[in-house]
């Protein structure tokens, strides 16, 4: 761009991404493969991951994987974990809140992960809405959330019906 005489440049930059992986065991200084589809699409796609990139890696149990990506290909993301960082939870409140509608009951499932609540627990009141509750569908908010504030701890949702 030009204006009044300066000639403006603008390099994109952008953050650290986050991916949020749980049920495997992580250390330092190992490869760690990826090879679900869904994923490999996401990242190289719409992402636009590239090799040598620095990304973080979230179990979901308070520990950050500071990694780099080695390898891309079709069929798998191949990452290079080079330390372990470990967070702590301080004095996280819980969460009480009365089942409300559908969509602003997500709306607060993802705030309370974005902002590190440890447990949420939904419970009926007398003016409560009443509907079911599909938990796949509040795993994927809550792991959305999380990717998105890189926070590293999972909550836990505890019903009271």
């Amino acid at each position: 761009l030009k204006g009044n005489g300066w000639d403006f440049c603008f390099k994109r930059t952008r953050d650290v991404i986050s991916i949020l992986i749980r049920n495997k065991m992580l250390c330092a200084n190992k490869e760690l493969t990826l090879n679900e589809p869904e994923l490999i699409h996401h990242y190289t796609n719409v992402l636009r991951l590239k090799v040598g990139e620095i990304i973080y890696i979230l179990d979901g149990n308070g520990k950050k994987f500071h990694s780099q990506v080695e390898k891309i290909s079709k069929n798998e993301i191949t990452v290079l974990v080079k330390e372990m960082l470990e967070s702590e939870r301080k004095n996280v409140p819980d969460l009480l809140i009365c089942i409300t509608k559908r969509e602003s009951f997500e709306d607060v499932i993802r705030a309370s992960t974005e902002l590190g609540i440890n447990n949420i627990i939904p419970c009926n009141s007398k003016f409560s809405q009443k509907h079911s509750f599909n938990l796949d569908r509040l795993n994927r908010i809550i792991e959305s959330a999380m990717v998105q504030s890189k926070n590293p701890f999972y909550p836990n949702i505890i019903f009271i019906l």
